[in-house]
């Protein structure tokens, strides 16, 4: 009997915590917000972009890329400024580009090797710390280039 007791109070302690679990997620997830009004803290928050290294006819080539969105969600002008001169920018060497990124603040993350048209490319994502970044949705916005705008429904070749 008491064996009986302990488990049943067990169960009945197992219940109510995983009933308060559900009803803290849920009374979460009911919560409505304006995406633009929510903004992300320091330390979690990063921008990306990628770095190119390929040899074209002996030549070695290095491109930095960044997607245009991120001049939507970085509240960072100075770090967004950066961003546009280092897409522009010829690099000479992989060396370069990397020290030159590392000075702004940017870091590798990852790097992996392709086949391309000429031969081998080797990718580069980097990413930067950033104090503040608006969330953005692109299916959201109207005349956003999403899935869900009326110029990509139409179907067929664009």
């Amino acid at each position: 009997m008491k064996l009986f007791n302990i488990l049943l109070a067990g169960a009945v302690f197992l219940f109510t915590i995983q009933a308060n679990a559900q009803m803290a997620t849920k009374s979460q997830s009911n919560t409505k917000e304006n995406p633009k009004n929510i903004s992300s803290d320091a330390g979690a928050s990063k921008l990306y972009g990628e770095v190119t290294l390929s040899e074209v006819n002996g030549r070695t080539s290095v491109k930095v890329s960044f997607d245009p969105i991120i001049d939507r969600m970085g509240s960072e002008k100075d770090a967004i400024a950066v961003v546009h001169y280092l897409k522009e920018f010829r690099f000479s060497s992989l060396g370069q580009a990397l020290n030159i990124l590392s000075s702004h603040g940017w870091n590798v993350e990852m790097v992996w090797t392709a086949l391309g048209r000429t031969g081998e490319v080797q990718h580069l994502l980097i990413s930067r710390d950033v104090k503040k970044l608006f969330p953005v949705s692109p299916w959201l916005d109207k005349g956003s280039r999403g899935a869900s705008s009326k110029d990509n429904s139409k179907g067929g070749r664009n």
